[in-house]
Protein backbone atom coordinates (compact mmCIF):
# COMPACT_ATOMS: atom_id res chain seq x y z
CA UNK A 1 0.00 0.00 0.00
CA UNK A 2 2.87 2.28 0.40
CA UNK A 3 4.42 1.97 -2.80
CA UNK A 4 1.08 2.29 -4.22
CA UNK A 5 0.55 5.84 -2.14
CA UNK A 6 3.94 7.04 -3.77
CA UNK A 7 3.17 5.93 -7.25
CA UNK A 8 -0.25 7.74 -6.62
CA UNK A 9 1.45 10.70 -5.17
CA UNK A 10 3.85 11.06 -8.45
CA UNK A 11 1.14 10.88 -10.92
CA UNK A 12 -0.80 13.62 -9.48
CA UNK A 13 2.47 16.19 -9.02
CA UNK A 14 3.23 14.96 -12.97
CA UNK A 15 -0.58 15.48 -13.56
CA UNK A 16 -1.18 19.08 -11.80
CA UNK A 17 2.24 20.81 -12.77
CA UNK A 18 2.65 19.51 -16.25
CA UNK A 19 6.12 19.56 -16.60
CA UNK A 20 8.45 17.37 -17.55
CA UNK A 21 12.28 16.63 -16.57
CA UNK A 22 14.47 19.16 -16.18
CA UNK A 23 17.94 17.82 -18.51
CA UNK A 24 21.25 18.56 -16.73
CA UNK A 25 23.60 16.81 -18.82
CA UNK A 26 21.90 13.58 -17.34
CA UNK A 27 18.20 12.44 -17.21
CA UNK A 28 17.38 14.60 -14.02
CA UNK A 29 13.83 15.41 -12.57
CA UNK A 30 12.37 18.09 -9.93
CA UNK A 31 9.59 17.93 -7.56
CA UNK A 32 8.71 20.72 -5.17
CA UNK A 33 8.04 19.65 -1.82
CA UNK A 34 6.09 22.17 0.31
CA UNK A 35 4.86 22.34 4.31
CA UNK A 36 2.04 24.87 5.04
CA UNK A 37 0.82 25.44 7.99
CA UNK A 38 -2.42 23.95 9.34
CA UNK A 39 -6.03 25.98 9.04
CA UNK A 40 -4.69 28.41 6.36
CA UNK A 41 -5.29 29.05 3.03
CA UNK A 42 -1.60 28.47 1.99
CA UNK A 43 -0.91 24.93 0.70
CA UNK A 44 -0.60 24.39 -2.98
CA UNK A 45 -3.23 21.28 -3.09
CA UNK A 46 -1.02 20.04 -6.74
CA UNK A 47 2.33 19.89 -4.81
CA UNK A 48 2.99 16.87 -1.87
CA UNK A 49 4.15 17.67 1.31
CA UNK A 50 7.34 16.61 2.98
CA UNK A 51 5.71 14.61 5.49
CA UNK A 52 4.41 12.55 2.75
CA UNK A 53 7.60 12.83 0.43
CA UNK A 54 10.37 12.10 3.36
CA UNK A 55 9.41 8.62 3.68
CA UNK A 56 9.12 7.83 0.49
CA UNK A 57 12.63 9.25 0.09
CA UNK A 58 13.75 6.96 2.57
CA UNK A 59 11.53 3.47 1.63
CA UNK A 60 13.63 3.91 -1.88
CA UNK A 61 16.84 4.19 -0.77
CA UNK A 62 19.06 1.04 -1.35
CA UNK A 63 22.65 1.83 0.12
CA UNK A 64 23.27 5.36 1.19
CA UNK A 65 21.38 8.36 2.74
CA UNK A 66 23.40 11.15 3.52
CA UNK A 67 21.33 14.07 5.94
CA UNK A 68 22.52 17.48 7.19
CA UNK A 69 20.01 19.33 9.53
CA UNK A 70 20.42 22.27 12.20
CA UNK A 71 18.60 19.80 14.58
CA UNK A 72 16.49 16.65 15.01
CA UNK A 73 13.06 16.70 17.09
CA UNK A 74 10.22 14.53 17.75
CA UNK A 75 7.96 13.43 20.41
CA UNK A 76 5.59 10.00 20.03
CA UNK A 77 2.80 10.45 17.54
CA UNK A 78 3.92 13.71 15.80
CA UNK A 79 4.39 14.12 12.22
CA UNK A 80 7.77 13.60 12.20
CA UNK A 81 8.00 10.24 14.00
CA UNK A 82 7.12 8.27 10.34
CA UNK A 83 10.40 9.46 9.19
CA UNK A 84 12.26 8.63 12.01
CA UNK A 85 11.00 5.07 11.65
CA UNK A 86 11.69 5.46 7.96
CA UNK A 87 15.06 5.37 8.95
CA UNK A 88 15.55 2.88 11.44
CA UNK A 89 13.48 0.35 9.03
CA UNK A 90 16.52 2.11 6.25
CA UNK A 91 19.17 0.51 8.68
CA UNK A 92 17.81 -2.46 9.45
CA UNK A 93 17.57 -3.71 5.65
CA UNK A 94 21.21 -2.45 5.53
CA UNK A 95 21.74 1.16 4.46
CA UNK A 96 24.25 3.25 5.54
CA UNK A 97 22.46 6.44 7.47
CA UNK A 98 25.06 9.80 8.51
CA UNK A 99 23.56 12.68 9.75
CA UNK A 100 25.59 15.80 10.58
CA UNK A 101 23.58 18.51 13.33
CA UNK A 102 24.43 21.87 14.61
CA UNK A 103 26.61 21.45 17.47
CA UNK A 104 24.80 24.51 19.22
CA UNK A 105 21.36 22.48 18.36
CA UNK A 106 22.76 18.97 19.45
CA UNK A 107 20.57 18.70 22.71
CA UNK A 108 17.23 20.13 21.21
CA UNK A 109 15.98 16.37 21.90
CA UNK A 110 17.74 14.57 23.40
CA UNK A 111 15.59 11.41 23.82
CA UNK A 112 15.15 11.45 19.99
CA UNK A 113 18.77 11.92 19.44
CA UNK A 114 19.37 9.23 22.00
CA UNK A 115 17.18 6.72 20.62
CA UNK A 116 18.38 7.45 16.51
CA UNK A 117 22.20 6.64 17.77
CA UNK A 118 21.04 3.85 19.38
CA UNK A 119 20.08 2.12 16.17
CA UNK A 120 22.86 -0.02 14.03
CA UNK A 121 23.79 2.10 11.06
CA UNK A 122 22.91 5.18 11.65
CA UNK A 123 25.73 7.50 12.75
CA UNK A 124 25.29 11.12 13.45
CA UNK A 125 27.63 13.62 14.37
CA UNK A 126 27.57 17.61 15.57
CA UNK A 127 29.56 20.26 13.30
CA UNK A 128 30.76 22.50 15.22
CA UNK A 129 31.70 25.77 13.16
CA UNK A 130 31.88 28.34 16.36
CA UNK A 131 35.83 28.67 15.96
CA UNK A 132 36.07 27.88 12.29
CA UNK A 133 33.84 30.78 11.10
CA UNK A 134 31.54 31.31 14.03
CA UNK A 135 28.46 31.03 12.55
CA UNK A 136 26.49 27.04 12.61
CA UNK A 137 24.97 24.85 10.60
CA UNK A 138 21.59 25.81 8.75
CA UNK A 139 21.78 23.96 5.70
CA UNK A 140 18.77 21.54 5.42
CA UNK A 141 19.32 18.82 2.53
CA UNK A 142 19.54 14.61 1.91
CA UNK A 143 21.78 12.64 -0.56
CA UNK A 144 20.49 8.89 -0.88
CA UNK A 145 22.16 6.78 -3.16
CA UNK A 146 24.34 9.26 -4.96
CA UNK A 147 21.47 10.22 -7.06
CA UNK A 148 18.54 11.76 -5.14
CA UNK A 149 18.97 14.58 -3.00
CA UNK A 150 16.26 16.93 -1.11
CA UNK A 151 17.43 20.58 -0.44
CA UNK A 152 14.88 22.96 1.61
CA UNK A 153 13.78 25.43 4.22
CA UNK A 154 12.58 22.44 6.35
CA UNK A 155 14.14 21.63 9.86
CA UNK A 156 13.51 17.88 11.02
CA UNK A 157 11.07 18.57 13.15
CA UNK A 158 7.13 18.19 13.56
CA UNK A 159 6.86 22.31 13.51
CA UNK A 160 8.34 22.67 10.06
CA UNK A 161 6.20 19.65 8.71
CA UNK A 162 2.98 20.84 9.87
CA UNK A 163 3.20 24.66 11.74
CA UNK A 164 5.49 26.78 9.12
CA UNK A 165 5.82 27.75 5.50
CA UNK A 166 8.64 25.59 3.77
CA UNK A 167 9.43 24.47 0.90
CA UNK A 168 12.07 22.51 -0.70
CA UNK A 169 12.98 20.44 -3.98
CA UNK A 170 13.11 16.76 -4.52
CA UNK A 171 15.59 16.20 -7.74
CA UNK A 172 16.68 12.93 -9.27
CA UNK A 173 20.38 14.06 -10.92
CA UNK A 174 23.23 12.02 -10.22
CA UNK A 175 25.35 15.34 -11.40
CA UNK A 176 24.34 17.25 -8.77
CA UNK A 177 23.88 14.30 -5.96
CA UNK A 178 27.66 14.40 -6.60
CA UNK A 179 28.39 17.75 -5.93
CA UNK A 180 25.89 18.22 -2.98
CA UNK A 181 28.05 15.23 -1.64
CA UNK A 182 31.03 16.43 -1.73
CA UNK A 183 29.82 19.62 0.53
CA UNK A 184 28.53 16.57 3.23
CA UNK A 185 31.88 14.83 2.83
CA UNK A 186 34.02 17.75 3.81
CA UNK A 187 31.55 18.68 6.41
CA UNK A 188 31.98 15.06 7.81
CA UNK A 189 35.73 15.57 7.76
CA UNK A 190 35.46 19.05 9.49
CA UNK A 191 32.91 17.40 12.49
CA UNK A 192 35.68 14.88 13.08
CA UNK A 193 39.32 17.52 13.08
CA UNK A 194 37.61 20.92 13.98
CA UNK A 195 39.69 22.06 10.91
CA UNK A 196 38.71 23.81 7.94
CA UNK A 197 39.27 22.00 4.58
CA UNK A 198 41.79 23.17 1.62
CA UNK A 199 41.68 26.62 0.86
CA UNK A 200 38.53 26.56 -1.87
CA UNK A 201 38.84 27.87 -4.92
CA UNK A 202 36.38 29.76 -6.75
CA UNK A 203 34.45 28.14 -9.32
CA UNK A 204 34.85 28.90 -12.58
CA UNK A 205 32.10 29.27 -15.05
CA UNK A 206 32.84 26.57 -18.07
CA UNK A 207 30.56 27.35 -21.28
CA UNK A 208 26.64 27.78 -21.04
CA UNK A 209 25.22 27.53 -17.27
CA UNK A 210 23.48 24.55 -16.13
CA UNK A 211 20.20 24.27 -15.90
CA UNK A 212 20.30 23.43 -11.97
CA UNK A 213 23.38 25.22 -9.80
CA UNK A 214 24.59 24.29 -6.89
CA UNK A 215 26.26 27.13 -4.16
CA UNK A 216 27.00 27.10 -0.93
CA UNK A 217 27.85 29.13 2.20
CA UNK A 218 30.45 30.26 3.76
CA UNK A 219 32.83 29.97 0.76
CA UNK A 220 35.57 29.41 3.23
CA UNK A 221 33.82 25.80 3.41
CA UNK A 222 33.17 25.03 0.45
CA UNK A 223 35.13 22.49 -1.18
CA UNK A 224 36.83 22.81 -4.37
CA UNK A 225 34.82 24.07 -7.28
CA UNK A 226 31.26 24.86 -5.37
CA UNK A 227 30.50 28.44 -5.80
CA UNK A 228 29.65 31.14 -3.35
CA UNK A 229 25.64 30.96 -2.98
CA UNK A 230 26.21 35.24 -2.54
CA UNK A 231 28.06 35.74 -5.51
CA UNK A 232 25.83 33.69 -7.46
CA UNK A 233 22.73 35.64 -5.28
CA UNK A 234 23.93 39.34 -6.09
CA UNK A 235 24.80 38.33 -9.64
CA UNK A 236 21.24 36.96 -10.14
CA UNK A 237 20.01 40.21 -8.89
CA UNK A 238 22.39 42.72 -11.05
CA UNK A 239 21.07 40.71 -14.19
CA UNK A 240 17.67 41.01 -13.36
CA UNK A 241 15.67 42.61 -16.03
CA UNK A 242 11.61 43.20 -15.39
CA UNK A 243 10.82 41.54 -11.20
CA UNK A 244 12.18 40.39 -8.48
CA UNK A 245 9.89 38.56 -6.00
CA UNK A 246 11.58 37.54 -2.69
CA UNK A 247 9.63 35.52 0.02
CA UNK A 248 11.90 34.92 3.16
CA UNK A 249 11.91 34.24 7.24
CA UNK A 250 13.73 37.25 7.37
CA UNK A 251 16.20 39.97 5.79
CA UNK A 252 18.50 42.23 7.70
CA UNK A 253 21.25 44.85 7.04
CA UNK A 254 22.81 44.60 10.87
CA UNK A 255 24.61 42.35 12.88
CA UNK A 256 27.65 41.51 14.68
CA UNK A 257 30.44 43.13 11.88
CA UNK A 258 28.06 46.04 11.86
CA UNK A 259 26.37 47.13 8.82
CA UNK A 260 26.35 45.08 5.84
CA UNK A 261 24.97 46.62 2.40
CA UNK A 262 25.78 44.14 -0.09
CA UNK A 263 22.31 42.83 -0.74
CA UNK A 264 20.37 46.28 -0.11
CA UNK A 265 22.41 48.21 -2.76
CA UNK A 266 22.26 45.36 -5.60
CA UNK A 267 18.06 45.76 -4.87
CA UNK A 268 18.38 49.49 -5.26
CA UNK A 269 20.45 49.41 -7.64
CA UNK A 270 17.40 46.96 -9.52
CA UNK A 271 14.43 49.26 -8.46
CA UNK A 272 16.72 52.01 -9.90
CA UNK A 273 17.04 50.98 -13.39
CA UNK A 274 13.08 49.60 -13.74
CA UNK A 275 13.00 46.25 -12.53
CA UNK A 276 9.61 45.61 -10.50
CA UNK A 277 11.05 43.91 -7.18
CA UNK A 278 8.94 42.64 -4.67
CA UNK A 279 9.40 40.81 -1.07
CA UNK A 280 7.37 39.31 1.73
CA UNK A 281 9.43 38.42 4.67
CA UNK A 282 7.98 36.57 7.89
CA UNK A 283 5.95 39.02 10.97
CA UNK A 284 9.90 37.94 13.20
CA UNK A 285 11.54 39.69 11.06
CA UNK A 286 9.53 43.08 12.86
CA UNK A 287 9.98 42.06 16.21
CA UNK A 288 13.39 44.38 16.65
CA UNK A 289 14.20 47.97 15.39
CA UNK A 290 17.11 47.16 13.86
CA UNK A 291 15.81 44.73 11.13
CA UNK A 292 12.59 46.71 10.64
CA UNK A 293 14.65 49.95 10.21
CA UNK A 294 16.54 47.69 7.05
CA UNK A 295 13.07 46.63 5.47
CA UNK A 296 11.86 50.46 5.85
CA UNK A 297 15.21 51.56 4.03
CA UNK A 298 14.27 49.03 0.78
CA UNK A 299 10.48 50.43 1.14
CA UNK A 300 11.57 53.78 0.40
CA UNK A 301 13.63 52.54 -2.95
CA UNK A 302 12.27 53.27 -5.97
CA UNK A 303 10.14 50.14 -7.54
CA UNK A 304 10.35 48.23 -4.20
CA UNK A 305 7.67 47.09 -2.05
CA UNK A 306 7.81 44.99 1.29
CA UNK A 307 5.56 43.01 3.17
CA UNK A 308 5.09 41.55 6.14
CA UNK A 309 3.46 38.18 6.85
CA UNK A 310 1.63 37.02 10.12
CA UNK A 311 -0.28 34.53 10.06
CA UNK A 312 -2.92 33.73 12.22
CA UNK A 313 -3.22 31.58 15.33
CA UNK A 314 -3.96 27.73 15.56
CA UNK A 315 -7.43 26.71 16.72
CA UNK A 316 -5.32 25.30 19.69
CA UNK A 317 -3.70 28.49 20.64
CA UNK A 318 -0.14 29.48 20.44
CA UNK A 319 2.75 27.32 19.22
CA UNK A 320 6.16 28.65 20.07
CA UNK A 321 8.56 28.79 17.19
CA UNK A 322 5.75 28.00 14.60
CA UNK A 323 3.23 29.97 12.73
CA UNK A 324 5.78 31.54 10.13
CA UNK A 325 6.84 31.90 6.65
CA UNK A 326 10.11 29.94 6.37
CA UNK A 327 10.37 29.41 3.03
CA UNK A 328 13.41 31.09 1.45
CA UNK A 329 13.12 31.66 -2.14
CA UNK A 330 13.82 34.28 -5.08
CA UNK A 331 12.28 34.33 -8.68
CA UNK A 332 13.67 36.84 -11.77
CA UNK A 333 12.24 37.80 -14.70
CA UNK A 334 9.77 34.84 -14.55
CA UNK A 335 12.68 32.76 -15.94
CA UNK A 336 15.05 31.69 -13.00
CA UNK A 337 14.20 30.60 -9.54
CA UNK A 338 16.56 30.93 -6.44
CA UNK A 339 15.86 28.61 -3.83
CA UNK A 340 17.88 27.00 -0.32
CA UNK A 341 18.34 27.42 3.04
CA UNK A 342 19.69 30.62 3.99
CA UNK A 343 17.67 33.49 5.54
CA UNK A 344 19.15 37.42 3.98
CA UNK A 345 21.47 38.83 6.62
CA UNK A 346 25.35 38.59 6.80
CA UNK A 347 26.19 36.08 9.23
CA UNK A 348 24.13 33.35 6.63
CA UNK A 349 26.41 34.12 3.78
CA UNK A 350 30.16 34.73 5.40
CA UNK A 351 29.60 32.16 8.42
CA UNK A 352 27.17 29.79 8.52
CA UNK A 353 26.99 26.71 5.75
CA UNK A 354 23.92 27.02 3.61
CA UNK A 355 23.09 25.32 0.45
CA UNK A 356 21.23 26.98 -2.25
CA UNK A 357 20.24 25.89 -6.07
CA UNK A 358 19.42 28.11 -9.07
CA UNK A 359 17.04 26.59 -11.57
CA UNK A 360 17.08 28.12 -15.32
CA UNK A 361 13.56 27.07 -15.94
CA UNK A 362 10.53 28.95 -17.02
CA UNK A 363 8.39 25.95 -15.91
CA UNK A 364 10.00 25.69 -12.04
CA UNK A 365 9.86 29.38 -12.10
CA UNK A 366 6.29 29.76 -12.94
CA UNK A 367 5.20 27.26 -10.03
CA UNK A 368 6.93 29.22 -7.49
CA UNK A 369 5.62 32.38 -8.48
CA UNK A 370 2.66 30.68 -8.12
CA UNK A 371 3.25 29.91 -4.48
CA UNK A 372 4.55 33.54 -3.87
CA UNK A 373 1.26 34.76 -5.28
CA UNK A 374 -0.83 32.45 -3.02
CA UNK A 375 0.80 34.57 -0.31
CA UNK A 376 0.66 37.37 -1.59
CA UNK A 377 -3.04 36.96 -2.28
CA UNK A 378 -3.58 36.07 0.79
CA UNK A 379 -5.24 38.10 3.80
CA UNK A 380 -1.90 37.97 6.06
CA UNK A 381 0.15 40.40 4.80
CA UNK A 382 0.38 44.31 5.46
CA UNK A 383 2.88 47.00 3.65
CA UNK A 384 5.91 48.40 5.41
CA UNK A 385 6.25 52.06 5.64
CA UNK A 386 7.60 54.51 8.17
CA UNK A 387 5.21 54.17 10.17
CA UNK A 388 4.97 50.27 10.72
CA UNK A 389 5.55 49.21 14.00
CA UNK A 390 7.60 46.25 15.57
CA UNK A 391 5.74 43.80 16.89
CA UNK A 392 6.55 40.69 19.00
CA UNK A 393 6.85 37.08 17.87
Amino acid sequence: MAALRYLLLILLFMSCTSMGPLQTGSSSSVMFVQSAPVETTLADPSIPSAREVWPAMIREAKFQIDIAQMYVASKSGEAIEPVIEELRAASKRGVRIRMLLSKNMWDSDPNTLKSLQSVPGIEIRPLDLSKLTGGILHAKYWVIDQSDIFVGSQNFYLRSLTQILELGVKIHDEKLASELELIFQSDWKISQTDQLPAEAKPALPIGKPESIELSASPQKLNPSGVKSALAELLKLIDLAKTTIHIQLLDYGTSGKGGQWQELESALIRAGERGVQVEMIVSHWNASANAALNSLKTLARAKNLVVKIATLPLASQGPIPYARVIHSKFMTVDGQTLWLGTSNWSRGYFYETRGVELIFRSKELTNTAERLFSRLKDSAYLERVNDQTPVRPR
